[in-house]
Formats: structure tokens, C-alpha cells, sequence
């Protein structure tokens, strides 16, 4: 698997040290080895391997005004508001602004707000993370929308009851598109978990 990802391969000493990590540490701990340009990672039972650096963090910015998205630069990609299913009678209306104002986007780690509002209760980001298996060093990259002082929405996936309310009714979806091959493959297990 890591010769076909085009990845330097792994010694078997520094395969070892890894098996042996991961038994010490236990499934839930990220236990990490770098092979050459790339680095192979352990979470939750899951291998995970990553070409080059970090991926970035998503930057905090403003919805333009009258704008259908929103570049989120390298890695991130970009969030867009498209008219939803027309094939419901809906009027696939373009966009023309937000709901209320003051929609932003941005990372948890340049968000003030630690929690969505799911139904009647709060669901804090890193528990809703941690239960979504989503790995520690991919979680600064998802974008969260928020609108005044209250989270929205999480990547494309998971909305407030009011967003979600104010996308039906005017006939909106909000579509999440990564460019890191992580974050696609985040995104895309997110949206088959929510289904």
C-alpha cells in the first residue's frame, strides 16, 4: 500500500518501533513515522498516509456579499452556495445573500465558538469530532461556517436546525470542495455516515 502510493518505503526497524507504538499507546492515541517526504499515521485503527507538510489550517474570512463562494486557499478548497434539487418543485433560486448577516467561515482553531447546535442541545466540536473519527491533525482544516456568534455548519455535512431550516426553504445546499486528498476523503466518509 505504501509502494503503490509512490512512497518511500519502511525499514523494517522503523516498521517495528511503529507496531510497537501503537500496541503501547492503544488505538485512540496518533502514533506517527516519517518516511521520507511523506509520514504515515495511526488513529482510531486507521493507517493514514500524508505526502509533504501539514495541511494548512482553514483561514478565518468573511462571506463575500453577493457571492456564491468562497476560496479557502490550498489545501481547503472551496465552500459554495448552489441551488438545491429543482426536481421538488423548488425554484433553484441563485444566491443573493446570506441568512441574516454576518456569515463568516474559518478553522476551529480561529473560531471563538467550541459547540453546534444540533436540535436541543450542544454538541461540543471536539466531541463531534472524536465521534466522527476524524483525526486530531486534520480537524484545524474543516471549515466551519458561523453565523453572529453561533456555529452553522461543520464542512458540508453537519447544519443547525436554522441553517438548515434557511437552506430548504430557499432551496440552498452548501457544498464543501477539498483539495487535499485527505480532506476530500473526510469529507466524503462525513457525507456517507450522514446519509
Amino acid at each position: 500500500w505504501i509502494k503503490q502510493s509512490a512512497a518511500t518505503g519502511i525499514s523494517a526497524y522503523k516498521l517495528d518501533t511503529f507496531c510497537e507504538q501503537i500496541l503501547l499507546t492503544g488505538s485512540d492515541h496518533k502514533v506517527s513515522v516519517q518516511l521520507g517526504e511523506w509520514l504515515l499515521r495511526w488513529y482510531k485503527n486507521h493507517l493514514w498516509l500524508q505526502k509533504g507538510s501539514e495541511i494548512l489550517p482553514c483561514p478565518a474570512a468573511k462571506w463575500p456579499g453577493g457571492k456564491t463562494g468562497i476560496d479557502l486557499g490550498k489545501d481547503i478548497g472551496q465552500l459554495v452556495l448552489e441551488p438545491g434539487d429543482t426536481s421538488n418543485g423548488g425554484p433553484g433560486q441563485s444566491f443573493d445573500r446570506p441568512p441574516g448577516t454576518g456569515l463568516s467561515v474559518g478553522g476551529r482553531s480561529n473560531t471563538q465558538e467550541s459547540a453546534i447546535k444540533l436540535g436541543d442541545h450542544h454538541k461540543s466540536l471536539k466531541n463531534y469530532f472524536q465521534a466522527a473519527d476524524i483525526p486530531p491533525w486534520l480537524r484545524d482544516s474543516i471549515p466551519l461556517c458561523t453565523l453572529g456568534d453561533e456555529i452553522v455548519s461543520i464542512g458540508d455535512w453537519c447544519f443547525n436546525e436554522g441553517f438548515a431550516t434557511w437552506m430548504t426553504e430557499n432551496n440552498m445546499a452548501l457544498k464543501w470542495q477539498p483539495e487535499h486528498p485527505l480532506l476530500r476523503f473526510i469529507a466524503q466518509q462525513q457525507k456517507q455516515v450522514t446519509r
